[in-house]
């Protein structure tokens, strides 16, 4: 089978699979007579995917309520408040969400809980992880009645 029709292989699966503008990059650019099909793939695929995750991004966030996204790298640029900085950069990697953990955030007022806990929330956006945002009395509640009305869920 030749280059070009394994090239061509490839952008009608695209297309199967909803990345038509992907397949579409791909034609465009060996019909300009492109020189190497694969870098012209690659970059396709990688541009569709990088779309795709910023679309799963602006989904969770809507659906998490968060408002105004923060993010983590803003630490090296916000006013410093005695934060550990490396372990910030180790909760950052969600390595507590993806082991089923929880985390618990506490300090003294206007020492940064809720930025970081928005931070950690936007950054779970980012990687495709449904977070919900509420405050500690609608939690309570929701507690509450998930404790009356359904033991199971709770």
């Amino acid at each position: 089978m030749k280059k070009s029709e394994n090239i061509l292989k490839i952008c009608n699966s695209l297309q199967m699979l909803g990345f038509s503008v992907a397949s579409e990059k791909i034609q465009e650019a060996i019909s300009n007579g492109n020189d190497d099909p694969l870098a012209i793939v690659s970059l396709a695929l990688d541009s569709a995917a990088v779309a795709v995750k910023n679309t799963r991004y602006d989904k969770c966030l809507r659906i998490s309520k968060l408002g105004t996204p923060v993010s983590l790298s803003d630490l090296y640029t916000y006013k410093v408040r005695q934060l550990d900085l490396e372990y910030i950069q180790s909760l950052s990697s969600l390595a507590f969400v993806h082991e089923g953990k929880n985390l618990i955030i506490w300090g003294a007022p206007g020492t940064g809980k809720t930025w970081m806990a928005k931070a950690i929330a936007t950054k779970a956006c980012q990687e495709g992880i449904r977070t919900r945002w509420i405050t500690y009395p609608v939690l309570c509640r929701e507690l509450m009645r998930l404790k009356m009305e359904d033991s199971q869920r709770l």
